[in-house]
């Protein structure tokens, strides 16, 4: 069973640029077997895919396929029920009947459950895409080079400070920690 998430998050920031570069985790990397299906590169002699396994994380409501209809059902009965209920205004009211139908969702849950959503979790498997995108492999490596150049000039700068504050000489000294201050923040 496919299960599209309401947000996807995948935490790529926190990865070193490293561990993407060796990994080859790219934006288009994740594919299917429709995809592979599809690609020219898709030969046993390219070993150009392999399995990553990572863990998914899901906030569910408790709620059962038949209570959910149920709960959708009598809200849908209640609506067209009201005096103001008007079939040509469907549309326009489909945002409040949303909210109006998770609200009511949680009720359920509340009342029936004690709690109103729970979370699984499951280690799921899926296909990476080892062919290298250029310009987000560039991209990254170029970040990463950058960082290096910036650690290394933290580096020379924090030298230049201990030479400034042995030679007690007030204007390099704060321009040392300026230079040191800005090479931290890039």
């Amino acid at each position: 069973m496919e299960v599209e998430p309401l947000i996807y998050h995948v935490d790529v920031a926190a990865m070193y640029p490293n561990i993407i570069l060796s990994n080859r985790l790219q934006p288009v990397a994740i594919v299917n077997e429709q995809i592979c299906a599809g690609c020219v590169f898709n030969k046993e002699s390219n070993d150009c895919k392999r399995d990553l396994d990572w863990e998914w994380k899901g906030e569910l409501y408790p709620l059962n396929k038949h209570e959910f209809e149920r709960v959708k059902l009598q809200l849908k009965s209640e609506i067209e029920s009201s005096a103001d209920y008007n079939p040509r205004n469907v549309f326009e009211n489909s945002e409040n009947y949303a909210k109006q139908l998770k609200q009511r969702t949680k009720d359920y849950a509340r009342m029936n459950y004690n709690y109103i959503k729970k979370t699984n979790r499951e280690l799921r498997t899926d296909t990476v895409c080892m062919r290298e995108n250029p310009f987000y492999v560039d991209t990254v490596r170029d970040f990463r080079d950058r960082r290096y150049e910036f650690k290394r000039l933290v580096k020379v700068w924090l030298g230049k400070l201990g030479e400034a504050k042995k030679a007690g000489d007030s204007i390099e000294i704060e321009t040392a920690k300026n230079r040191v201050a800005l090479y931290e923040s890039l």
